[in-house]
């Protein structure tokens, strides 16, 4: 039975027992609860799934997994330098000279939890949970992007009674971390030339476009010199919703790290000192929390928490519909200063830095002049870190115009400049321009009308996706991209709609018979 294999697969890379009392161990006994579910199959695949640590640049595991279900299956399979791997599966018995279809996804997950989880993504597999209609997890990331397109593309490859074309299962990693796996994959990994991405989070929303984007990696000096008097104290921004930068960019929710320059930028004026700064966990997460160590002048803590409280009134005005949970904290810290001396960045440094951050765009910076309600370009100032002789700010920009893209990469780097900082640019990658003449979206819409006696939505999306990179390579592809509903990626509010999930193997099923039967 497929499902015991997948589990017993799971076990096998991480010892019979995972450990007691660990979120790994507490997710194998919650996942007998999920597999009870429909499609069976494809839930069992996703909690062995789950099981197994695979946030992005930590896969080895996970694709170790996906490498030994294909020797158990006596699949042929190909796993190149950077860790992707593809696995052929012969056509239905009858539909061997059908085209053959690539069914991709992505292995890795973003990581994120919350301050109080103790969940360690290195080594603890995901706890799963189901909340009424919806799979969650316990204080972090699901991992449903893109664990569930995977799982479905797994669970497809055992069916029995489904009609389907040649199948070639193209599963990558660091998916989340500017799709290196994708940039690195050889163009000759996969012979098809008809692609269904299954790593999009609206059921019936069928996306035939993608923004492209990059990062910037600023390094802005920080000469440190000692702590010599003052009130040593943390700032502390928290409780905001976070998100998707590129899915979920147009819900203009709060970035910590935006909100916490405000504070420090008015602050400059009372002459206070900056030991370090901190904010956001991944390049594509919109911020929820951010953290600043700062010496106040003596006589000048009043006025300090003056400001502090009229930027947060502000900032609870501006936001208050998207992050009611926000919260100011500051903690007087001299005690702990007097027993480990520390240092702060040099003022004219310390200066640089906040103006640069308060200058960097955030959010959506245009619409779409093509395609209604679709953003066009974003920036996501999405972490900032403390690497104590730097302070580097990395921000992610997306477009679904390539000039566009390059202009707020320019603006990016030129604020760079000006404040004496270093950029980097990184994980450059296409957009995927929509074709409505698509012979894979017709057959799309008409298994979905089929199906569900609706009509599906085709549309571009601002998150980016593989497709851009992947066509780059294998001009000619006809791409489509759809999945289940999906809620709150990249935050740890991520859910899966169960039932949205049947819906969407269902569709599955049926696109690729009518793939094997009608494309011409």
């Amino acid at each position: 039975m497929p499902g015991y294999i997948e589990i017993n697969l799971a076990k096998e890379l991480h010892g019979n027992n995972p450990g007691e009392g660990t979120p790994g161990c507490m997710e194998m006994n919650m996942s007998k609860k999920i597999t009870e579910y429909e499609p069976k199959n494809l839930w069992k695949y996703f909690s062995a799934i789950s099981a197994i640590p695979r946030e992005s640049g930590n896969e080895t595991q996970a694709v170790d997994f996906l490498e030994q279900l294909a020797k158990e299956k006596g699949r042929e399979y190909r796993r190149d330098d950077a860790g992707n791997i593809v696995m052929k599966i012969p056509a239905s018995a009858g539909f061997e000279n059908a085209p053959t279809v690539i069914l991709q996804g992505h292995i890795d997950m973003v990581c994120v939890k919350t301050a109080e989880s103790k969940h360690d993504f290195m080594k603890d597999g995901i706890e799963l949970q189901i909340d009424g209609d919806w799979l969650t997890a316990n204080g972090t990331t699901l991992g449903a992007d893109n664990g569930i397109g995977v799982s479905a593309a797994l669970s497809i490859a055992d069916e029995t009674d489904v009609v389907h074309p040649p199948l070639e299962i193209l599963i990558t990693v660091d998916e989340e971390v500017g799709m290196t796996g994708a940039n690195r994959m050889p163009s000759d990994m996969v012979s098809g030339k008809i692609l269904i991405n299954l790593d999009s989070m609206d059921l019936g929303h069928f996306y035939i476009g993608c923004a492209g984007g990059g990062d910037c990696v600023i390094s802005c000096p920080a000469a440190r010199v000692p702590f010599i008097n003052g009130s040593h104290s943390r700032l502390r921004i928290s409780g905001l919703n976070g998100g998707h930068s590129g899915l979920e960019i147009h819900n203009n929710t709060a970035n910590s790290n935006k909100l916490l320059a405000r504070i420090l930028y008015r602050a400059l004026d009372l002459g206070i000192g900056i030991s370090s700064i901190n904010g956001g966990t991944k390049r594509n997460v919109i911020p929820s929390e951010s953290i600043a160590t700062v010496i106040i002048p003596d006589g000048k803590i009043d006025e300090f928490k003056q400001i502090m409280d009229e930027e947060e009134s502000l900032a609870r005005q501006e936001y208050s519909t998207t992050d009611p949970g926000m919260k100011y904290q500051l903690d007087d810290l001299s005690s702990i200063a007097g027993e480990h001396p520390v240092d702060m960045i040099e003022s004219d440094a310390a200066i640089q830095i906040v103006l640069l951050l308060e200058t960097l765009p955030h959010g959506v910076l245009a619409m779409s002049r093509d395609v209604d309600d679709l953003v066009e370009t974003s920036n996501n100032v999405g972490v900032v870190t403390d690497k104590k002789d730097s302070i580097e700010i990395i921000c992610t920009h997306r477009s679904s115009v390539d000039a566009s893209k390059i202009a707020v990469r320019n603006q990016i780097i030129a604020a760079s400049k000006l404040a004496g900082a270093d950029v980097v640019v990184e994980h450059d990658y296409p957009g995927w321009a929509p074709n409505l003449d698509s012979r894979l979206l017709q057959m799309v819409n008409e298994a979905y009308q089929e199906n569900f006696d609706d009509i599906g939505i085709p549309e571009a999306k601002h998150a980016g996706l593989e497709t851009g990179l992947l066509l780059k390579k294998i001009p000619g592809l006809d791409l489509i991209s759809f999945g289940p509903d999906i809620r709150d990626a990249h935050s740890v509010d991520e859910r899966a709609h169960i039932g949205s999930v049947v819906d969407f193997y269902k569709l599955l099923k049926a696109v690729l018979a009518k793939v094997a039967r009608e494309y011409e």
